[in-house]
């Protein structure tokens, strides 16, 4: 469904046509649920390569939910906390992790993902010559821009008819004499059952 059906199609739920419910809010609706659907299922994902990189730290893309992998030239790089990071040690590389600017080889790289989409390696062998593209991750993200009429959902139609519930829910939650908490609560009921049969 496109974005005018779904919209469309909350307000034959909320037996409107815009009048107490204007357009503009009823796409913030389906726009708040498609991320939400995003967060919640996992369901939109890429492989990356980071952004850039400075002392090590590399910034993944600003939709990112959640890191899965990371690979260099193929090879799946080891996941560590920051607490084994600092314990890292050996020949030919300090503990300053967080300091080095060189690439790093993926037999001795393990990486951490903190918060803030910061992606940090920690290095025993230093590589020089390597580049941010030879790294690719893969993640979970956002949608990459907010819905408008005429545009369409990222996320696949098998989740399109919870995007209607969760606007409908979102709706009725309105502040003004048309609140109704209950129907919300009853239309977020329908959204999250969805999800779940939808997984």
């Amino acid at each position: 469904m496109n974005v005018a059906t779904l919209r469309d199609r909350v307000w034959n739920f909320l037996k409107d046509n815009g009048t107490h419910w204007p357009e503009a809010d009823v796409v913030n609706y389906l726009n708040d649920a498609e991320v939400d659907i995003a967060r919640r299922t996992l369901i939109l994902r890429d492989r990356v390569s980071p952004i850039s990189a400075a002392n090590a730290v590399y910034t993944l893309p600003p939709t990112t939910i959640e890191l899965f992998t990371v690979t260099y030239l193929g090879k799946v790089l080891p996941r560590v906390t920051e607490e084994e990071v600092s314990n890292f040690g050996g020949s030919g590389s300090g503990s300053d992790w967080t300091g080095t600017t060189t690439q790093v080889d993926a037999q001795v790289a393990s990486h951490v993902y903190g918060p803030w989409g910061k992606l940090r390696f920690a290095v025993y062998l230093k590589k020089s010559g390597a580049l941010v593209s030879d790294y690719l991750c893969e993640v979970a993200r956002r949608p990459s821009a907010a819905m408008a009429v005429g545009g369409s959902p990222e996320i696949p139609e098998a989740y399109h008819e919870a995007l209607i519930y969760y606007a409908v829910s979102s709706a009725y939650l309105k502040d003004f004499d048309l609140r109704n908490p209950d129907k919300a609560k009853a239309f977020m009921e329908l959204y999250m059952g969805h999800l779940a049969v939808s997984a």
